[in-house]
């Protein structure tokens, strides 16, 4: 299987922007929605809602 040489180095960098927003700003959920189930995870059906301040 061939792989992205920097694919383990992107994740990390995405985890730590997605922290940085997280604490820059507040990020509540907007509306509830119903999951939908998929294998053994549950996602949004129409997306994840969100309001950022």
């Amino acid at each position: 299987m061939r792989r992205c040489i920097g694919a383990g180095f992107s994740l990390m960098e995405a985890v730590a922007v997605l922290r940085e927003v997280l604490v820059a700003h507040d990020v509540e959920a907007h509306g509830r929605e119903q999951p939908r189930v998929r294998n053994i995870t549950s996602v949004p059906r129409h997306g994840a809602r969100t309001v950022v301040r």
